[in-house]
């Protein structure tokens, strides 16, 4: 599947991340095993979903927190994994990067849309209750920010494996992507005893 209509329907499911329903199909492991079959990855874009959600299991998106955004982290580790012979190690860190990157966007785009709480207020200051098509102007906004910074980072990180796809490279990040899993179910096994001696 092409690059712009895997980011559509990505950006679509990140709509459930926070601004719509929230029924958890956002966190990466769906998302990697919908975007990995939709790009005939579905082993590769599992298991990259997977690891993924182990970094960012922690990261609940309630509030107004910046979160690193798993389905554009995860997105375009897929995308870009073709570029990296398949291999899974680059491409993971690539993702969390700019799932990390991107958390700063949506802060921006947040602040952006406090103008449409301002359209809101003033329509129910004058009693009119229809809202719906600044709710659809907001979410599209979300789309369109999604799949601009999503097609941006693919052609980068695409370009920059010529550079970034080396024996050395690889050999480090497969190292790092071990060390981060464990460091990762370190603490969620040590989180869970602290909870259950609370509990005790």
């Amino acid at each position: 599947m092409s690059v712009i209509k895997t980011l559509i329907i990505s950006s679509l499911i990140n709509l459930d991340n926070v601004s719509l329903f929230q029924f958890l199909i956002s966190r990466p492991s769906f998302t990697g095993l919908i975007v990995g079959y939709l790009n005939n990855t579905v082993m590769e874009g599992f298991i990259l979903g997977v690891l993924i959600e182990f970094l960012f299991l922690d990261f609940v998106p309630i509030g107004g927190v910046p979160l690193p955004n798993p389905s554009i982290s995860t997105t375009i580790s897929i995308l870009v994994l073709p570029y990296y012979n398949g291999e899974i190690y680059i491409p993971f860190f690539i993702g969390i990067l700019v799932g990390e990157v991107y958390s700063y966007i949506e802060v921006f785009t947040r602040n952006f849309k406090v103008i449409f709480n301002k359209i809101i207020e003033r329509r129910f200051m004058n009693y009119n209750f229809f809202v719906s098509d600044v709710i659809l102007y907001s979410l599209a906004i979300d789309v369109i920010v999604y799949i601009i910074y999503g097609f941006v980072m693919f052609k980068i990180f695409s370009f920059l494996s010529f550079y970034l796809n080396t024996l050395y490279l690889k050999n480090v990040f497969r190292i790092a992507v071990v060390g981060s899993v464990f460091i990762s179910l370190s603490s969620l096994f040590f989180k869970f005893k602290t909870q259950v001696s609370k509990n005790e």
